[in-house]
């Protein structure tokens, strides 16, 4: 299996959210499609790909806008945690208006909804999907195993944990999902939703202590 990132702008605001394609040979898995869905139409074609699947992490605006355009193009299967419903219906805001956008609620017949420790296989290959609230309340990790790989949206990044302070996100839930990555997951190396990639987890430890220390005002050390 390969791993390709993109570092997408989104909607012209000098926003960069990171979208990641998983290949086997050539079929696909597109992980957070953020915006330029040309920029995942001209992949597909040139290299004449089967996209098999579509993870979310969350449904923020800046992790799905090429979704829309995905799914009216492929006949493609939608993988996201249950939890994250209320948003992509619309009802529930997604920061769409942080970006200058309109919410557009998606129609959900092709989403499969997950829960903490559901698996997707692709071509062979166990994708489990792991709860990790915080920065929403349905975001969610994927682990594969057999490459000891962890994609972590905006839960934790390579030098801090994503924001607690927009719609349905809980700074409590945060603390857990921390301290729940670090304790069964600090052998991975992590691919977030935006900045640096590929580090393995145990290594950031102490920067990441060190944003909890301020933000939270805890010890990460105590409570692993």
């Amino acid at each position: 299996m390969n791993i390709e990132k993109l570092e997408i702008e989104i909607s012209s605001s000098g926003h960069i959210t990171n979208s990641y394609i998983l290949y086997n040979d050539k079929n696909i898995v597109i992980i957070d499609p953020a915006d330029k869905f040309n920029i995942f139409k001209k992949k597909i074609e040139d290299e004449k790909l089967n996209l098999e699947y579509v993870l979310l992490t969350h449904a923020h605006v800046d992790h799905i806008l090429a979704l829309y355009e995905i799914l009216k193009e492929y006949d493609v299967r939608v993988i996201v945690n249950k939890k994250e419903k209320d948003m992509l219906e619309a009802k529930v805001n997604n920061c769409a208006s942080i970006f200058a956008l309109k919410q557009q609620p998606f129609n959900l017949e092709k989403f499969i909804f997950v829960d903490d420790g559901d698996c997707i296989d692709f071509d062979g290959i166990n994708i489990k999907a792991i709860s990790t609230p915080g920065h929403t309340v349905g975001s969610s990790c994927y682990y594969i195993e057999d490459e000891k790989v962890l994609f972590t949206g905006d839960t934790i990044f390579t030098t801090s944990f994503g924001r607690t302070d927009l719609p349905t996100g809980s700074s409590e839930d945060m603390i857990n999902s921390i301290v729940y990555l670090f304790r069964h997951y600090s052998n991975c190396l992590i691919y977030p939703g935006h900045g640096a990639s590929n580090v393995k987890l145990s290594d950031i430890f102490d920067r990441i202590n060190r944003c909890v220390k301020v933000y939270f005002n805890l010890d990460l050390q105590k409570l692993i």
